[in-house]
């Protein structure tokens, strides 16, 4: 397929983007190519009717999975690749429309085997109006409703009730699916336009935009950018218009300006670009709502640019070291919330020792995972290196032996390399002890050293005992304040000692894990009180180690990190635990980093994008590392971030076939389960807790989004990083169990 054999120039076009190319015009200006950026980009199509049938198993290289629907599931539906199933009595959906010049609403119905459908009577209300009723009949048929005035926006809300109630089979199928919906114009009829209809030409080095709609292209503008320019034309009758525009990172839109074309002739325009300079934008090529079916071939899409381009980012003051190189303590604790640690005025101490180091430390609160689960967040943690695209993302795989691991780094620089794990996610099987000196697996009831005091204990041991000339790298990773959630007496709290409900200590979680069941009231401040019990525990024990690093003499010449691998949710979107949704809750995680003297480098923005991936690459340019292959991190101590291109962090769930991804911004989240047809996106400036989904108002700034993420897959895919199958012990695969992750 196209996408496959183009990957290279995929991936190396977005450096094209930023460079000077060699064209020149009138000796004044170079020019930038966007022909090879065009397949990073994706149609938008303004649709009079869209198909709800859907190819599930479609690869993610298609720009299709990654383009916003016109149609938005909201209430009572089951979907499905046939189309989407109603359930109940009552279904609800949002379509987004850019032109009111529209008189009918239009809806399909079918069933996937002849004569499974019923004598059904649907009820169609838009936007509080209703507009009447249509048949679902046998087989497959369209019923059409006329449109009032001046009815639609760009959101409309469809509430449709189905008499009779449509009631789910014994196979997970309802008799009845929606299988196309979508508004037509004063023609009457239209084809259906799909994304397809905005398409490259190799024989045209261009676009071909058939039908109504917007290519939208994620694009790093050149910092010396003078003006765009293009040559298009129309095919087909009428007079056509092409807007072009650009959203920039807070999804404010300037127009650049419109060419008509009301002939067959190649028609040539420049457009300025300069408001534009160095920013990060999406590239907006808008084709005006037309009843007549139209065609626009656009070529010789250039950035013309002036001189040479200025560096994105720039150095901050780096701190000073002596010449021995400095303890580096790596702790982790397992599935602990970001907004609980310092920076965040979290209502209870649940974590007043850790709050004591990070007084003069750096504590970056808005720190992400890559993944929602250990097995895919402790690979990035301890390489730098983004799996989305493949590789260690699953509870099945190990991290390839081609990858360098942060333990690795630091033995080749003469470190004594020890790891302690209280969980079988992060372990040798799955190849994380490439390059620690000594490794400990402590997990399982029957073993003594079970439990985040012992491994405390044996930490202080290996503290103690190490000479004092060598330094030391230690990487612990404690299992609380992940479930069972089991404080034990001394650090139970905050709980209510009167409570008699059916939440209990070291209980299993899973129904709530999985949305069957929900919490709420005094049960769910119960299960809050043991999480916060069990981080109380986790910080008294580690607060052990940093006891013997002071009394070694250690302490204060030490690199210490602080983080955790995921997040927990409690039912801010329906799930409680980890690893079923991207929601911040199970992403956010605390970031702290200590430098030695406890010293705070100038220019350090402790209020940027920060990632797991930037531990390693953080570490290794304190230290003068240099990496010996490519990370995706970055130096958190080194660079500052540029507003005019934020940065994007990605993440997935470890689900191997059908991934639930993310990607974000300071301003932006977009969250895409492209096989489910789950589509959102969240003004997180406005809306923090991610509760008002916008991608039917903001389609564009979604689009942007998603091309990056599947750009991004596509990369990271590209490296081949994949390890081999893990094969767990019994003990392994018994205490997993016993965590929730195996049946």
């Amino acid at each position: 397929m196209i996408e496959r054999n183009l990957l290279t120039l995929i991936t190396c076009s977005w450096v094209l983007l930023l460079a000077a190319a060699c064209t020149s015009e009138q000796e004044r200006s170079a020019a930038v190519d966007l022909w090879p950026a065009l397949y990073k980009g994706g149609f938008v199509p303004v649709t009079d009717l869209v198909d709800l049938r859907k190819q599930m198993a479609a690869p993610a290289a298609d720009p299709a999975l990654w383009l916003p629907r016109p149609v938005v599931p909201v209430t009572g539906w089951a979907l499905a690749g046939w189309g989407w199933f109603p359930l109940g009595d009552r279904s609800t959906l949002l379509l987004w429309r850019r032109s009111a010049a529209s008189s009918q609403l239009v809806l399909g119905f079918g069933s996937q085997q002849e004569g499974a459908i019923g004598d059904y009577r649907v009820q169609v209300v838009l936007n509080g109006v209703g507009l009447g009723d249509v048949p679902a009949t046998a087989g497959r048929s369209q019923g059409r409703l006329q449109l009032p005035a001046g009815i639609l926006t760009s959101v409309n809300e469809v509430e449709l009730s189905f008499v009779p109630a449509v009631e789910m089979g014994t196979n997970g199928r309802a008799p009845l699916a929606l299988t196309s919906i979508g508004v037509l114009g004063s023609a009457g009829t239209r084809k259906q336009v799909t994304s397809a209809d905005g398409h490259l030409d190799p024989e045209l080095r261009g676009l071909v935009l058939a039908g109504s709609g917007v290519f939208v292209l994620p694009l790093d503008i050149p910092a010396t950018a003078d003006e765009v320019a293009l040559e298009a034309r129309r095919v087909g009758e009428g007079l056509a218009t092409l807007g072009i525009l650009a959203l920039d990172a807070r999804g404010e839109r300037t127009g650049l300006g419109s060419v008509h074309l009301d002939d067959h002739a190649w028609t040539s325009r420049t457009l300025s670009l300069r408001a534009l300079a160095g920013q990060r934008v999406v590239l907006a090529l808008e084709t005006e709502q037309s009843d007549q079916t139209q065609q626009i071939e656009i070529r010789g899409l250039q950035i013309r640019l002036a001189e040479g381009e200025t560096a994105v980012e720039s150095a901050v003051s780096g701190p000073s070291r002596g010449d021995r190189d400095p303890d580096v303590v790596v702790v982790v604790l397992d599935a602990a919330r970001g907004d609980r640690f310092p920076g965040w005025e979290y209502r209870r101490q649940t974590t007043p020792n850790i709050d004591a180091i990070a007084e003069g430390a750096l504590a970056f609160r808005h720190a992400f995972a890559e993944c929602p689960t250990t097995s895919c967040s402790i690979p990035a943690l301890i390489t730098g290196v983004s799996f989305l695209g493949g590789g260690a993302v699953g509870a099945g795989q190990q991290v390839s032996d081609d990858i360098t691991t942060l333990a690795e780094y630091l033995q080749g620089r003469g470190y004594h390399t020890v790891g302690m794990s209280a969980t079988p996610n992060n372990s040798a099987s799955r190849n994380h002890d490439q390059g620690f000196d000594d490794f400990r697996e402590l997990w399982g009831r029957d073993n003594p050293n079970h439990g985040a005091a012992s491994m405390s204990r044996l930490a202080a041991e290996v503290i103690e005992s190490q000479p004092p000339e060598r330094p030391l790298f230690l990487q612990l990773h404690y299992l609380p304040p992940h479930q069972p959630y089991e404080p034990g007496p001394e650090f139970d709290r905050f709980s209510d000692p009167g409570y008699d409900g059916p939440i209990w200590p070291r209980m299993s979680l899973k129904p709530y894990n999985l949305g069957a069941e929900t919490l709420e009231g005094e049960d769910l401040d119960y299960l809050i009180d043991l999480y916060d019990g069990n981080l109380l525990r986790a910080d008294a024990a580690i607060n052990r180690v940093f006891d013997a690093l002071h009394g070694a003499g250690r302490y204060d010449g030490a690199l210490i990190v602080i983080t955790s691998d995921h997040g927990e949710a409690f039912m801010e979107h329906g799930r409680q635990g980890h690893n079923t949704t991207l929601f911040d809750e199970m992403l956010h995680v605390p970031l702290i980093l200590r430098l030695p003297g406890g010293t705070v480098p100038k220019g350090v923005d402790t209020k940027r994008l920060a990632s797991l991936l930037d531990v390693v690459p953080t570490l290794l340019g304190y230290l003068d590392i240099p990496t010996v292959s490519e990370v995706d991190g970055v130096d958190l101590l080194a660079t500052v971030p540029d507003p005019r291109r934020p940065r994007v962090l990605f993440a997935r769930t470890s689900h191997p076939d059908t991934p639930m991804l993310a990607a974000r911004t300071p301003y932006w989240k977009a969250i895409a389960w492209p096989r489910r047809e789950v589509q959102m996106l969240f003004d997180l400036q406005a809306d923090p807790e991610e509760q008002n989904n916008l991608v039917g108002e903001r389609p564009v700034v979604f689009a942007g989004l998603g091309l990056l993420t599947r750009r991004h897959l596509l990369e990271t895919a590209a490296r081949g990083l994949e390890g081999e199958a893990v094969e767990l012990t019994p003990e392994a695969e018994e205490t997993l169990r016993a965590l929730g992750y195996l049946d």
